[in-house]
């Protein structure tokens, strides 16, 4: 009989790296920041994909949605 041990990912136990994401959470509207297209990039059972630009770099990106 093999015995195995489980871990339970608790707060306590999750290295300091990564408590905390590794860039500011924002509440502002996706579009205050990027001009979202109509273009699809692909559609999936989590939703379709969107090609967008950053307003300010106007480096092209993709976004996800439900």
């Amino acid at each position: 009989m093999k015995i195995h041990r489980i871990f339970l990912f608790r707060p306590g136990n999750i290295s300091e790296k990564y408590r905390q994401f590794p860039f500011p959470t924002r509440h502002n509207a996706i579009t205050d920041e990027y001009e979202v297209s109509k273009e699809s990039l692909g559609v999936g059972i989590n939703g379709k994909v969107l090609t967008c630009w950053n307003r300010e770099t106007k480096r092209k990106c993709a976004l996800k949605v439900n």
